[in-house]
């Protein structure tokens, strides 16, 4: 029938929790999250999903399937939910395993044997992490923010180094932006791996922030605090700034 509402396909619990209705149980949502008042409680909770009855409730009566390496009781700073992970004094940050999955997305764009343009693998970057820093708007992780645009960048100039391919090609470049004679001609004879050649003071100065910039490339940290600068929904408060 038309405009008849479908049935969600059930999904694995990692927690489950008690509840005053008569059924004792309700049925839990994946992922959820629950805190104990006290590390001493955390063991005893009712919310540790390895406990036998628990987990035979939710797995014969419910049908529900237990992801036991995603659920554990543990202190909150080692947890993560939904991307975040919770800092001392309530304070949202950005979890560890959400940063390297974000470095390896980039580091599938930006490969250095894609036959691309570096235009274009800068735009399919911008188009990853604007979804992506707006999604962590909430976040005080500036210093993790920052690290990402450095290690990005680094990786955008190894790209750019190597598409010169041969030492002229390298040393004009280098002298068309900014760096002198003597030391485009040092970094264009030298052996060493491109990762290595990208962190060189020479490539720094030739790819700067500016220069990244007029390539439009997204500034994290920069987007981010303008995200935090904007009210919010209903326009009755800002956001809360990163320092």
């Amino acid at each position: 029938m038309r405009g008849t509402p479908q049935p969600r396909p059930a999904q694995p619990a990692r927690l489950w929790a008690p509840t005053r209705s008569p059924s004792r149980f309700r049925r839990p949502t994946s992922p959820s999250c629950g805190c104990p008042p006290s590390s001493r409680s955390g063991p005893r909770s009712p919310l540790k999903p390895t406990r036998k009855a628990g987990r035979d409730f939710l797995e014969s009566r419910l049908r529900l399937r237990v992801n036991r390496e995603k659920s554990a009781v543990a202190p909150v700073g080692e947890r993560k939910f939904l991307g975040y992970r919770l800092d001392a004094g309530g304070t949202l940050g950005i979890a560890p395993k959400s940063l390297q999955r974000s470095k390896a997305r980039l580091r599938q764009i930006t490969k250095r044997n894609r036959a691309v343009s570096l235009a274009q693998m800068i735009g399919e970057a911008n188009t990853y992490l604007a979804g992506w820093v707006t999604y962590f708007r909430h976040a005080r992780s500036h210093s993790e923010l920052r690290g990402l645009d450095g290690w990005l960048r680094r990786k955008l100039r190894c790209v750019r180094l190597k598409q010169c391919k041969q030492p002229k090609a390298l040393r004009r470049f280098l002298r068309q932006h900014g760096v002198s004679p003597r030391q485009a001609r040092e970094l264009a004879s030298s052996g060493r791996g491109w990762w290595c050649l990208a962190n060189s003071p020479q490539a720094k100065i030739a790819m700067d922030i500016a220069w990244f910039a007029g390539q439009g490339l997204i500034n994290l940290s920069v987007r981010h605090m303008a995200l935090n600068a904007q009210r919010n929904r209903r326009g009755t408060r800002p956001v809360r700034p990163v320092v």
